[in-house]
């Protein structure tokens, strides 16, 4: 549970109210990180350059992420409006060639093959 006076947290920088060291105090001090085997400042400043890297690589990873995903939502539009025009002009293609092959068959009312023959009668 948080510990409040007059609106303010009072576990900031593990001090109590009165400016003495709070409860966590040890645990947050470097001697309470690694029981007793504190690590110097200089391997928490690597630990530290290290994950602001690792955070950095991370939101670099999501930007870019992100912008692939704007780039496909425009592909993905500019396709669905292209699509009912292709699939009008193929259909169109679709008719085009039944009334093509429909007036070969008007043209050839008994059924008949012409052929290259001298028999063909056409």
């Amino acid at each position: 549970m948080e510990a409040k006076a007059k609106g303010k947290d009072t576990r900031k920088n593990g001090s109590g109210r009165d400016g003495s060291p709070g409860p966590s105090a040890s645990a947050t001090s470097p001697e309470g990180l690694a029981g007793g085997d504190a690590p110097t400042a200089v391997v928490l400043q690597q630990r530290i350059a290290a994950l602001k890297a690792s955070r950095d690589k991370l939101i670099g990873a999501f930007d870019a992420q992100a912008a692939e995903v704007e780039r496909l939502s425009v592909d993905n539009a500019a396709l669905a409006e292209v699509r009912p025009r292709a699939v009008a002009r193929a259909a169109v293609g679709a008719q085009d060639a039944l009334l093509r092959s429909s007036s070969t068959m008007s043209s050839n009312p008994r059924g008949r093959v012409c052929g290259p023959s001298k028999r063909s009668p056409c």
